[in-house]
């Protein structure tokens, strides 16, 4: 059109007689331009159109519409951008998101970019755990944050800001089942759900209840509900009280212990053998009375000897009428030579220790005149 000599190896040439005409391309709004892409397939590559609300011509092309813009492609190594290089306002408009995906060129008075170094002209490629995102900037991927890459000792009070880590900065998966958080941020383990601790090498999980003598309470503390497998009273003990066995528990009992005419030794009394440690208070030349098995103990040189014993009277030897009204600990005489006979002191099962024999007497009934006597053990 315009020519009578048109290009053989054109479909239709156009040209303008005083070369003041243009092409007019259809133009169409951008909703104009959505509603005939449905239209459109590989068929139609090279479709061309100008979109009036962006002010730009675009081609179709791959099930895609591309802007129509200068090359804008470096050409040589130096990096001298080609002729018409993109506008540095607008930047340069990307298939397929052309709202977001924008670059801007700064270039210097010498047409190049320095990258890298800032000395020379280098291709850059980020690589690793940082991701460059489209607003320009880096993010860490999942999971890049590691114990390997962790220098020990890195992490430091002055590298974490103040209140940096709150509560709405800590994942609920960080805690895990038995363990929660705290209002104030903090972790804190419970008693409750599937949640262990690793304790010891910390490379393993050892669950276990608590079983045995020691319970453990619902606000952690400890109880002690027996005492070898036997269970303990409920009744607390007083001072210099010990536990003792009385068949059914371990009960709190006073050790009882006497001393006479103004001596130092003391006698004490129990239902378990004596040992370093028990009675408490116990010194050299104290005497101890086992209840359980009958026996008497003498306390030398730090260790508890044994004395004697002696064997419970049968009924049959108690007078006729007689009974007991009460029960009382029997008492132990210290004195320096043999008990006299007649003497009016002690009781049936009362003990008396003759220093100078170095013997230990025992109280009771003479079944032959009814009297009571020292029998020595």
């Amino acid at each position: 059109m315009g020519t009578e000599e048109p290009n053989p190896n054109a479909v239709l040439d156009l040209v303008s007689e005083k070369r003041n005409q243009g092409l007019l391309v259809p133009r169409l709004s951008v909703s104009e331009t959505e509603a005939i892409t449905k239209n459109l397939s590989e068929t139609d590559n090279g479709l061309l159109i100008f979109v009036e609300d962006k002010g730009r011509f675009y081609y179709w092309w791959d099930y895609n519409w591309h802007t129509l813009e200068p090359d804008g492609n470096t050409t040589s190594s130096e990096g001298s951008v080609g002729v018409e290089a993109p506008s540095l306002l607008e930047g340069h408009l990307w298939v397929g998101n052309e709202t977001s995906q924008a670059t801007s060129l700064n270039a210097s008075s010498s047409g190049s970019i320095l990258v890298g170094d800032g000395k020379t002209v280098a291709s850059v490629t980020i690589t690793g755990d940082l991701i460059l995102q489209p607003d320009g900037t880096l993010t860490l991927k999942n999971t890049s944050v590691t114990t390997e890459k962790i220098a020990d000792e890195a992490i430091i009070a002055s590298k974490i800001a103040n209140d940096a880590v709150t509560r709405s900065k800590i994942h609920s998966n960080v805690a895990g089942l038995g363990i929660r958080q705290a209002a104030n941020g903090s972790l804190e383990v419970t008693n409750t759900g599937g949640g262990e601790l690793l304790i010891g090498q910390g490379d393993s999980v050892v669950a276990s209840g608590l079983s045995g003598d020691i319970t453990l309470n619902a606000d952690g503390s400890t109880k002690v509900t027996g005492l070898r497998g036997r269970s303990v009273s409920n009744n607390l003990p007083e001072e210099d009280q010990v536990l003792t066995w009385d068949g059914d528990e371990w009960t709190p009992q006073d050790v009882a212990f006497f001393s006479f005419g103004g001596s130092s030794e003391r006698w004490y009394s129990g239902n378990n053998t004596p040992s370093f440690t028990y009675p408490s208070g116990a010194d050299n030349g104290d005497f101890y009375y086992d209840t359980n098995d009958n026996r008497v103990y003498l306390k030398e040189s730090g260790s508890w000897n044994l004395l004697g014993g002696f064997n419970s009277l049968a009924p049959a030897s108690i007078n006729a009428g007689a009974k007991a009204d009460s029960y009382r600990t029997p008492v132990l005489y210290i004195g320096n030579n043999k008990p006299v006979e007649g003497d009016d002191i002690g009781f049936t099962g009362d003990f008396y220790y003759s220093r100078n024999e170095e013997k230990l007497y025992y109280r009771l009934l003479d079944v032959s005149n009814g009297k009571i006597k020292w029998q020595s053990l």
